[in-house]
This record gives structure tokens, sequence and C-alpha cells, in this order.
């Protein structure tokens, strides 16, 4: 059992202080998804684990005195959440924190190590992880681009500077052509083509279906890309492709969760296609999902820039 804060995970699923009973059960899981917040405070980590039950677990790892002391804790329990819930249901960014979050305390051996020597390439790839899961984003790319002066080519480098972008929430347009370099360089590569056909479909860009075909036929078994063609039908408004995307999966996926998941997907489907008073409900939320995202995404910060004006200005013309 391992315990972050106030939460206990174990075996079966997530506790929290001495109650008895699971807030969430493994097997009720249908996302894992980690972001980075931005605050007047600075930058930080956050989990949301949400279960069909309509129960949700979240939890934060904040930087405490400029250095995240809790990092590999959080990181730890990340790797274990990660390993209990289908690998469809984890989000790209709760792995890479899990993989590199542990190996915080690395980062002032690498620095002694390669101190006036001529540096190793993948020790300084090593550096860029550690410092970018740090959200040192700036040494982060710096040490990337030091391994492209050594080879111009290194794909994991390469992949270091978009994951930099990706984790500063630059626009998809800026990264896009990042990972579309990297397909050129690798085309068999199904993680690059995996990232790529998501980021494409999830901004409706119809270059995306060509890479997803492309995908499916590297890799016969993929889920994530079926799921983001499958949402980018049922955007368009193309239910019955949608629906035959899902059935595919349902038939492909080895683990009973996914299954369940994808015929509740084809549920909501065909009662959203049918339903016309469900289906305006629907669109009332996501208008207001997306309203609220806009507000916080770039209106908050301006009225706290705007405030913080007010505030420089009253103090100059003293009013």
């Amino acid at each position: 059992m391992l315990t972050y804060k106030r939460f206990h995970f174990d075996d079966q699923g997530v506790k929290k202080g001495s109650r008895n009973d699971y807030l969430i059960r493994w097997d009720d899981v249908t996302s894992i998804s980690t972001v980075i917040i931005i605050s007047r405070s600075g930058k930080y980590y956050k989990t949301d684990i949400a279960a069909r039950t309509k129960q949700s677990v979240s939890f934060e790892c904040r930087k405490d005195l400029f250095s995240f002391s809790k990092l590999p804790g959080y990181s730890k329990v990340l790797e274990f959440i990660a390993n209990k819930a289908p690998e469809p249901f984890v989000c790209e960014k709760t792995k890479y924190v899990a993989k590199w979050g542990q190996d915080i305390g690395s980062i002032k051996k690498f620095r002694m190590a390669t101190t006036g020597q001529i540096p190793n390439i993948e020790d300084l790839k090593l550096r860029g992880h550690l410092h970018l899961v740090q959200f040192n984003f700036w040494r982060a790319k710096r040490a990337f681009r030091k391994t492209l002066q050594i080879n111009p080519n290194d794909a994991d480098a390469l992949e270091g500077i978009a994951l930099v972008d990706v984790h500063s929430a630059k626009s998809p347009s800026k990264i896009i052509p990042q990972y579309e370099h990297l397909v050129a360089l690798n085309p068999n590569h199904v993680g690059y083509l995996r990232r790529l056909t998501i980021l494409m479909l999830d901004t409706d860009d119809p270059q995306g279906e060509n890479y997803a075909s492309r995908l499916i036929s590297l890799n016969p078994g993929e889920i994530q890309g079926r799921l983001s063609l499958a949402s980018h039908n049922f955007r368009k408004g193309i239910f019955s492709e949608a629906e035959t995307i899902l059935r595919t999966m349902e038939t492909i996926a080895n683990d009973i969760r996914v299954k369940e998941y994808v015929r509740e997907q084809i549920g909501y489907i065909e009662r959203y296609e049918t339903d016309s008073g469900f289906r305006k409900k629907e669109d009332v939320k996501r208008i207001g999902r997306t309203t609220w995202a806009f507000i916080l995404k770039y209106v908050v910060p301006a009225l706290f820039v705007l405030a913080l004006l007010f505030r420089i200005a009253r103090r100059i013309l003293g009013f």
C-alpha cells in the first residue's frame, strides 16, 4: 500500500484518511489525467482519477521552497495507479511524471559528473528530462539542444523539445510540425504516430485521419488512436462511423474494463443520435465546458494582469 497525503492506494483502489470503504476501485476507473496548473504561487501538478460511478479523486504535488520535496513520492503513486488502470485510460503526462519524477535527486549527480567534461549525449538527454519534470523548461530545452548539436537527428532530443512545448501549454499548431518531423525520421514509430494522430484529431485536423490509418495498419491492436478517431467522427456528426470504430475496439480490446467503457460510449452515441432532448442537454453542457475553459485560460489571467497593472498605477500616481 502507498500513502500520499491523506490518500491510501492499494491493490483494490483508493481510500481516504481512516475510512474503510473505497472512494474508487480500479475496476471502475475510466480516466487518469495529470495536468500542470499555473497559479499565482507558481506551477504544480494535479492528477484526477475518474470512475464510472461518477466518483473522482484529485491530488496535487506543489513546489515547496523551490524544490519538489514530494515529487518522488507523488511520482511513485502515479506509477502505481498507472499500472492498475487499462493503458488507454492513462494520459501521457501521467506516464511521463511517473517515469522521471522518482529520479529527481539524480540531477545533482549528473551536474557533478559532467562539470568540466565533454558532455555525454545520454547524460544530456537524461538531464533534459529531469529538468522538464521540475518545470525548468529553459534548462530542459538547452540540454536537448546541446544533444542536437552532437546529433541533429537524435529523435529522443527532438521529442524532448516537443515535450517542453507540450508541458509549457504551447499551441498544437507549434507542436504538430515537430511530431510530423519525428514521424518523417521514424515512419514506423508507433509512439510518434500515436501522439501526432491524437494531436491532429483533437484539433479536428483532417490530416489526422490519414495518420490514424497508418497507425492502425502498423498496430492493429491500437486503442488510443481509435478512441480519438471515434471522438473526431462523433464531433463531425458521422455517428455511424464513430460507432463502427468503437465496435471494432470492443472486439480487439483484451481488458474487460476497456470493453465495458466502449459499450458505454456506443450507448451514449445511440442515445445522442435518437433522443433530441438528451442531445440538447449534452450540447448545452459542452458549450458550458468550452466557455469555462476559455474563461479560465484567457479571461482570468487577463483580469489578473489588469489588476496588477492597476495596483502599480495607483502606487505611481498616488490615487
